[in-house]
């Protein structure tokens, strides 16, 4: 019972200290309380439920098991909004720019009135830095003239939608099943 009454305590401390910060209006500050007390009512007599289990996590976990294993896909490239380009390809499409390094760093930052650490860009291995795209990387099988295939990464700037079963693009544009196995299915578990 204890353990549970200090996280209240630490919210009561936190509300009265934020009040004695604030600089606003008296009706913000009334709305702001009346806002507080319907928020405490509601989490008194609605408090949020816990579970022992969670399906969306699940799902999620044996998404990353599927994508630690290389699979078989068929990735379909759009451009300005439509199917363009589909190939049988492995794994799923890598973002471009996903990297293998953390992207910040912490630096000392030192002076007179802003002393203290900085986070800053880090550079890539190859001494880059990184940016917001929407390009991707795709590990498309070509089969080879005379028979034989080979693995080649082909970098899309438009949209890529990846389907762990084979797919094609029909007459009309769309996508469509074209029928075979799926390389990873998901187990939906229920559970009450």
């Amino acid at each position: 019972m204890r353990k549970a009454f200090i996280p209240w305590l630490i919210l009561a401390f936190l509300l009265l200290f934020a009040q004695s910060c604030d600089s606003s209006s008296p009706q913000t500050s009334t709305e702001s309380n009346q806002v507080d007390d319907q928020q405490t009512i509601y989490s008194n007599n609605q408090p949020l439920h816990k579970y022992d289990y969670s399906p969306e996590r699940d799902e999620l976990q044996q998404i990353y098991d599927a994508r630690m294993k290389v699979v078989n896909t068929w990735t379909v490239i759009y451009s300005m909004g439509k199917p363009v380009f589909v190939c049988p390809s492995k794994g799923y499409p890598i973002p471009y720019t996903t990297q293998l390094t953390n992207p910040d760093q912490m630096q000392e930052h030192s002076g007179e009135y802003n002393g203290g650490n900085v986070v800053i860009p880090q550079a890539e291995p190859n001494g880059l830095y990184t940016g917001t795209s929407t390009a991707t990387w795709v590990l498309c099988i070509r089969t080879l003239p005379g028979g034989g295939s080979e693995i080649d990464p082909v970098y899309s700037e438009p949209d890529a939608l990846a389907f762990p079963y084979p797919v094609k693009i029909d007459d009309n544009g769309t996508i469509v099943d074209a029928g075979g196995n799926s390389s990873v299915s998901i187990n939906v578990k229920s559970k009450s």
